[in-house]
């Protein structure tokens, strides 16, 4: 009979577990769509009580995710920086972004480490194993870490008005990964790179294979300075390459509204100006 109550004790105390796991779970989801239907201080206050109840890094990076969306940013900060998380990369650019927000330059850089890039935008420190990333069954659906830690040096650097690093920065975070397009676009709208060095930044970005679509909307991007039947071929391998998405994303592509801003800044460039007002009085 001993046995038995001992027996049963454990299954009720495992129902209790399974319960109190599911409470914390359906939690989360709220959590996630509070977030989604921004609804910032009902997410921080649920996150709050998770985290509290589980410890758990994924719950403490959840919570400091909402107060960061919902502007509490030396709160979040204040999150980042007791949970001893700061050794994942996550943590540890999110307490960036942070100070990002908050304008304190100097700290951010220091929060993002120490390293060294050169001219060409090739990072030279030495990773030493320290650096921690809990959430690598994401790295194949998500813009790498590494990628968004330098463009962030690069958005430092530029707000202490140090165009030479900023530049150098903004290089290393597309070389890391090309589908970083804001660090391409800071290159071309703020017009840092020469056409020579334009040319030599997308010789050495390493596409997917599924990205050609990618790389050929780069060459347009870039190549604006070229003869017009360059141009208007690069457009043109734009389209077949973005059927390889599917078959009607070419007629699609045709028409989106980056690649027609694309032209038009093409044709302004050009004198065209006639050719651009009709592509943009669409």
């Amino acid at each position: 009979n001993l046995k038995r109550r001992r027996r049963e004790g454990e299954g009720d105390a495992g129902a209790d577990a399974d319960m109190r796991e599911e409470a914390v779970e359906r939690l989360r989801g709220v959590v996630r769509d509070s977030v989604g239907k921004h609804l910032y201080t009902s997410a921080i206050f649920l996150a709050d009580k998770v985290a509290a109840a589980t410890g758990d890094p994924a719950d403490v990076y959840m919570l400091a995710q909402a107060l960061f969306l919902g502007r509490h940013f030396r709160r979040a900060l204040h999150v980042l920086n007791n949970s001893r998380l700061l050794r994942d990369l996550r943590f540890r650019f999110l307490a960036a972004k942070c100070l990002e927000e908050l304008k304190e330059w100097h700290q951010c850089l220091m929060m993002l480490g120490d390293a060294k890039v050169d001219e060409h935008g090739n990072v030279l420190d030495q990773d030493d194993g320290s650096d921690i990333y809990f959430d690598k069954d994401a790295e194949d659906h998500e813009i790498n870490i590494k990628s968004a830690i330098c463009f962030l040096r690069g958005k430092a650097y530029e707000a202490l008005d140090n165009r030479d690093l900023a530049r150098q920065w903004y290089k290393a975070a597309v070389k890391v990964d090309p589908l970083c397009y804001e660090a391409l676009e800071c290159l071309v709208d703020n017009y840092m790179l020469t056409c020579e060095e334009e040319s030599e930044l997308l010789a050495s970005l390493k596409f997917g294979k599924e990205d050609g679509w990618l790389s050929a909307f780069y060459s347009c991007l870039i190549r604006k300075h070229e003869k017009e039947y360059v141009v208007e071929a690069k457009f043109k391998d734009l389209e077949r390459e973005s059927c390889s998405i599917s078959p009607s994303s070419g007629q699609m592509m045709k028409n989106n509204i980056d690649v027609l801003a694309c032209k038009a800044e093409y044709y302004h460039q050009s004198g065209e100006y006639q050719k651009c007002f009709e592509l943009t009085s669409v």
